[in-house]
């Protein structure tokens, strides 16, 4: 039998990667080898190794011009399997309540796995005619609501590498097919904290979606509401977002997030 105490078990090297991994993951901004070696002490050879492991594995990405390093996307899908969807379904579900609440539509909630979205839950519209879809169905992230939150939301360069590896098809005229032209707009759902789908992907359908972000501010899943275009007239979309964005937010302080411009 093990022991706890039993240290003939331990592996240092494994132990620093753990260290080194724990520390990335409180640094927004990333650090350089120099910044690890000097807070963690450990030597600069063995940091040398470990995080250029961790990167040719994929575990973590590395700014070329500033030499920081991230921790990448894999930690996140991780992190998924680790704490599953069920939990993240429990903790969004009084928020989606209320905005199912006040604004009527149907209330959605989404991750993204690899470069597509996929739906795991939602609150039907109370209006009769209404727009719901089936749970596990998958979405694009360059012409939806919740794609273009997580989109804008990731850090630039990573966001910058998802979006040049899509095929951005034209599904109706309002399909926006230019990587330039969607920089530009994830710009702007930046600044307001929500992002909007103008029957850009299903003729006659309207979305409105902001991100869950944790406590680094980066995107671990998706809410939005979703409904036909009549009753999402372009007027309404500010006050639809507003009230998004602010019950979205109550979701994602229980992952951490702490909002700093308010």
């Amino acid at each position: 039998m093990i022991k706890e105490q039993d240290t003939n078990f331990q592996t240092p090297v494994l132990e620093r990667a753990l260290s080194i991994i724990e520390l990335l993951s409180y640094s927004r901004e990333g650090l350089g080898i120099s910044d690890i070696v000097r807070i963690l002490g450990y030597p600069k050879n063995s940091v040398f190794r470990i995080t250029g492991t961790l990167y040719q594995q994929g575990y973590l990405n590395r700014d070329m011009k500033t030499k920081f390093f991230t921790l990448s996307r894999k930690f996140i899908d991780i992190g998924y399997s680790a704490l599953g969807d069920q939990e993240l379904i429990e903790e969004s579900i009084d928020s989606m309540r209320e905005i199912r609440n006040l604004t009527k539509e149907t209330t959605l909630l989404g991750i993204v796995h690899g470069k597509q979205g996929i739906i795991l839950n939602q609150i039907p519209s109370s209006h009769q005619i209404k727009v719901t879809v089936d749970v596990g169905m998958s979405f694009n992230l360059y012409c939806s609501a919740p794609g273009k939150a997580f989109l804008a939301f990731l850090p630039e360069k990573e966001c910058q590498e998802l979006v040049h590896t899509l095929e951005l098809k034209k599904f109706t005229d309002r399909t926006i097919t230019s990587a330039s032209r969607l920089f530009e707009e994830f710009r702007k759902i930046r600044e307001q904290g929500f992002s909007t789908d103008l029957a850009e992907e299903f003729e006659g359908v309207h979305c409105v979606g902001a991100p869950v972000l944790n406590q680094n501010g980066y995107p671990i899943a998706l809410v939005w509401v979703t409904g036909p275009s009549y009753r999402f007239p372009v007027q309404n979309l500010e006050p639809i977002g507003k009230v998004v964005k602010e019950n979205v937010e109550k979701i994602s302080r229980k992952y951490g997030f702490q909002n700093t411009t308010e």
